[in-house]
């Protein structure tokens, strides 16, 4: 499935965060679509190579290529991953809070995260953390779906009301198989790799106050070699179009980034 926004040619795609969390990235895709014409692949895949697979069919589908992917968390990871793979139909990427590339950052998430939470919610965070590791107990998509919204509310600094309709479910099937993927080529380094061989154009946007440190990811890159360009917001968390004092800026930073 594919929503779109804005008037054709789709010259950029947004790619949510997760995995399995189809539609959380709908506010960033309505601002994409603003400035130009702007694609939401929902991903229904459960590999990374599925995933990569189905991607290649959506953009083919919404019928601009080279396309600029602009990804989202996760999304920034698919959104890389598939420049690697299919590097003839991604013109430049633009990559919002961004994960750590290499394992050694993970920590500092949790860490920051569970500041930002009540006592009450860091208990609740951790339990459900524990159970969707253990296993996949029943209910795991409204188990998942309380995650996330405990996982956004630490990730936020001073958020606005997320106004975009989000009628699609969580998919913790997709969120423990792709995301278990994702951690072994962190972990085994070829995450980072795939970054660093990237040919096309990287740009960074993080929220200074994300969890998801910026020094996990312009580190990493740094060390191996791979130019990029980098924008760091002040008073921001994860999700720049969701923050009250930074959004106006991340507007025009994507304006930039998407030609206009």
């Amino acid at each position: 499935m594919i929503r779109y926004y804005g008037d054709p040619p789709y010259r950029a795609a947004v790619i949510h965060g997760g995995p399995g969390a189809p539609g959380s990235a709908a506010g960033l895709a309505a601002m994409a679509g603003a400035v130009c014409g702007t694609s939401e692949p929902i991903q229904s895949g459960k590999t990374i190579r599925e995933l990569v697979l189905e991607l290649k069919e959506q953009l083919e589908e919404a019928g601009t290529v080279p396309v600029i992917l602009a990804g989202h968390s996760w999304g920034a990871f698919l959104a890389a991953l598939f420049a690697g793979a299919y590097p003839e139909m991604v013109e430049k990427l633009v990559l919002v809070g961004c994960p750590p590339l290499t394992a050694g950052y993970v920590p500092m998430i949790g860490e920051r995260r569970r500041r930002n939470l009540g006592a009450g919610e860091r208990e609740e965070f951790d339990r459900l953390n524990l159970w969707l590791e253990q296993g996949m107990p029943e209910e795991a998509d409204r188990l998942l779906a309380r995650l996330g919204e405990l996982a956004e509310l630490g990730d936020s600094w001073d958020p606005l009301p997320d106004t975009m309709e989000n009628d699609f479910p969580v998919d913790a099937e997709q969120y423990k198989a792709v995301w278990g993927e994702a951690v072994k080529l962190r972990a085994s380094g070829q995450l980072l790799r795939s970054f660093a061989a990237l040919d096309c154009q990287v740009t960074l946007i993080q929220g200074e106050q994300d969890p998801h440190p910026v020094c996990g990811v312009c580190g990493p890159l740094a060390g191996s070699g791979k130019e990029y360009r980098v924008h760091v917001l002040k008073c921001c968390g994860h999700s720049p179009w969701l923050e009250r004092r930074a959004r106006a800026e991340f507007f025009e930073i994507l304006k930039q980034e998407l030609g206009r």
